[in-house]
């Protein structure tokens, strides 16, 4: 209680001294959670914009891969073309040059060109335009000596001719066992870099020696990550790979998930492309974490300080004024949070989109291919249907896998011999096995009537036979030996091939969604993912384990169906 003499102009001294001690407290504490606010706040920004960052990169390398990879079965099918070793042996182009010129425009590719033995060009799409091939010798460029030497040939470089940037593909012409012509393609990759340069992202490609061949910016394309060798530039040089441009090298120093480039600190993504050892470099500028993250603190802190001014101004109020400051906080942030998460699932979606149209564009460029040579060469409608039949196929199988989880389909329950069911998964790969030579060795010791959903279980098995081809493509041995057994209450299917094992891979690993070990083009590791819920809707498991000779699946059924129809 005041005394009875304390002066009305005192009264702000007295009070101001009782208040510092606990402001003073009070600030602190302020600090100490703000700076943890901070903290929480930048790291929570940061990984959502790295898996923001992660997906834009994936998509940007999607497509890169597709442009490169679309035409990547042309030069081998032309160089089967008996138009073309007519032409070399009569020396009359005029048939190929306006095949070539048809080819180029269905196939929206910059040029295809015939060179002779000595890299000369003797025919091409472009021989009644100004900057012709016709004429122009490219023994220098590695893409014909590696097709020379009886090898596929990809090489990026500036054109000698067009000065445009193009990506080669090449490949031989035999004639009784020895290569008497290279074939070629040029992608113009001048709307893939304009792309680039329209997306105001940082991204950029560098090949295996740091140049930067695909870029966002003019003034980095053509400039080097890191340091040159004087021979290499040399060979560069010889090969007139980019020109008379300089390769600069650019102030290049990574640090873990970081790099300072352009004047601003940004996080880095680097993602291998699956041509001639080039990296896409994505950048996100840093400054896009902490942003939100200093609105989120700001937010924080200021709820903090209104906390403590209610709390030391109004203390009959306090639990009520501190309790809806709290709420509202909380509110935004998971508003907060509610957003970020639903980028993120958008992200992902963004991700599977990528994925499928990586998977998809491939094969439908090789089918367009398949068809454009066949119809040039006049080959036999039964091998044109067979490529493109098989595939077909493959998309088919891609797209069915993704179907699945959402199929709400019931399962048919239906008796079948079990050999019978064995034997319509072996159906479904005939075709396969008898193009790669597959030795089917069969030991049916116990084949009962089962009753299960046979379209889903064939699934299984062929999943499993596909798998083993995969595995033994290098071998040369290729058996896949199926037994059938009883074991007490139980059903054993074993399925054992002659390929590469299992990699030191579990089941649990190989069944999860989305993973894989296939090349890129090879699917998307929903196989086994799909095999094990279907096997498990059955009431039974699937084991695998590495054999004598390779892998062996088993798949485990009960005798008597489930109960759970």
């Amino acid at each position: 209680m005041l005394r009875a003499d304390v002066r009305l102009s005192d009264t702000g001294t007295y009070f101001s001294n009782r208040i510092r001690p606990w402001a003073w407290i009070s600030l602190v504490i302020i600090a100490i959670l703000t700076a943890l606010a901070f903290w929480a706040a930048t790291v929570f920004f940061q990984n959502s914009v790295k898996e923001a960052g992660l997906s834009r990169a994936q998509i940007y390398k999607n497509a890169i891969e597709n442009e490169l990879g679309r035409l990547e079965h042309l030069p081998s099918l032309l160089a089967r073309d008996p138009d073309l070793k007519s032409a070399l042996d009569t020396r009359y182009f005029f048939g190929v040059n306006q095949k070539f010129a048809e080819l180029a425009g269905s196939s929206k590719s910059e040029a295809i060109y015939l060179l002779d033995q000595n890299g000369l060009t003797v025919a091409a799409s472009n021989f009644d335009q100004p900057q012709t091939f016709v004429g122009q010798n490219y023994g220098f460029r590695p893409y014909f000596n590696l097709a020379l030497a009886g090898h596929e040939g990809r090489f990026f470089a500036i054109g000698a001719t067009t000065s445009r940037p193009g990506y080669f593909l090449s490949a031989p012409i035999y004639h009784l066992g020895e290569v008497i012509a290279v074939v070629a393609v040029k992608l113009d990759l001048t709307a893939l870099n304009a792309v680039l340069e329209s997306s105001q992202e940082r991204t950029f490609v560098s090949n295996m020696d740091g140049v930067i061949v695909l870029s966002d910016t003019a003034d980095t394309l053509y400039t080097s990550i890191q340091p040159i060798s004087a021979a290499r530039r040399a060979e560069m040089a010889e090969e007139r790979q980019f020109g008379d441009k300089p390769l600069v090298v650019q102030d290049w120093a990574p640090r873990n998930d970081r790099v300072a480039f352009g004047g601003t600190n940004n996080f880095l993504f680097n993602l291998p492309i699956n041509f001639e050892g080039w990296t896409l470099h994505f950048l996100v500028d840093a400054r896009q974490a902490l942003v939100p993250a200093l609105a989120v603190t700001g937010i924080f802190c200021a709820a903090l300080i209104t906390l403590a001014l209610v709390a030391g101004l109004f203390r009959e109020n306090r639990v009520r004024r501190a309790l809806a400051i709290s709420q509202s906080t909380q509110a935004r942030l998971e508003q907060a949070q509610t957003e970020l998460q639903q980028s993120s699932k958008m992200a992902a979606l963004g991700q599977l989109a990528a994925s499928v149209t990586h998977e998809l564009g491939q094969p439908i460029s090789a089918m367009r291919n398949h068809v454009a040579a066949a119809e040039m060469s006049g080959s036999a409608p039964s091998s044109l249907i067979g490529k493109i039949d098989g595939i077909v196929s493959r998309m088919e199988n891609i797209t069915s896998q993704l179907r699945f989880f959402s199929n709400t389909k019931r399962v048919e329950w239906k008796p079948i011999k079990l050999s019978n069911l064995l034997e319509n998964a072996l159906g479904l790969m005939s075709h396969e096995f008898a193009r790669d030579g597959v030795v089917i060795q069969k030991q049916f010791d116990f084949d009962p009537d089962i009753t299960v959903d046979a379209e889903r279980l064939e699934r299984v098995f062929v999943n499993i036979f596909q798998n083993a081809g995969r595995a033994m493509q290098d071998q040369s041995i290729k058996q896949i030996s199926i037994r059938t057994m009883s074991d007490t209450n139980r059903l054993r299917i074993e399925i054992s091939d002659t390929g590469s094992g299992l990699g030191g891979q579990s089941i649990d690993q190989m069944r999860e969604p989305f993973h894989t070990t296939a090349a890129s083009g090879e699917g998307m590791g929903l196989g086994l993912a799909i095999s094990d819920a279907i096997i498990r809707e059955h009431g039974g498991k699937i084991v695998a384990d590495d054999g004598t000779e390779g892998a062996c699946f088993t798949v485990i059924l009960p005798m008597e169906p489930r109960d759970e129809r």
